[in-house]
């Protein structure tokens, strides 16, 4: 129903939204657990200490559009369930010139991109870090050398 009416973002986050049995639960459990394993073992293989990567998708939301831009925060996602150390740290501001370019769209997440992006000169701008499980030591230390205040 949300596709036929343009909502394509929300659509898609709405599909994968049920209740699980405990069984079901239980599975994902152990799916989520050899995930975090394999993310340690990727970090490991290819010598990473952090990922750096956006906190979100837009600049900072204005209050009450979280949930039209729910989609905008899956660069979170999975650091989230994988109980992966991260953290987030203001870099700079929006520049007058970097405000949204985007194309309107009948989607309320677009739409409530373009909204948030018009008039953010002066918003902050973050980046995310992350790292292997149990290393929150890192995550603090490259967040404290990319703070402007450091």
């Amino acid at each position: 129903m949300l596709s036929c009416l343009g909502q394509r973002h929300q659509a898609s986050l709405m599909q994968t939204a049920k209740p699980l049995s405990a069984d079901e639960y239980w599975q994902i459990s152990h799916q989520v657990k050899v995930m975090r394993a394999k993310w340690d073992k990727w970090m490991m293989k290819n010598q990473f200490d952090v990922i750096l990567c956006p906190p979100f998708g837009v600049p900072a939301i204005k209050h009450g559009d979280g949930v039209s831009l729910l989609a905008a925060a899956s660069y979170a996602f999975h650091f989230n369930v994988l109980g992966i150390p991260a953290g987030v740290v203001t870099t700079s501001v929006v520049g007058e010139e970097e405000e949204s370019d985007r194309a309107t769209s009948r989607d309320k997440s677009v739409t409530a991109a373009v909204n948030t992006e018009q008039g953010s000169a002066g918003l902050p701008v973050g980046v995310q870090v992350a790292a292997s499980a149990w290393r929150e030591d890192v995550v603090l230390a490259v967040m404290q050398a990319l703070s402007p205040a450091s």
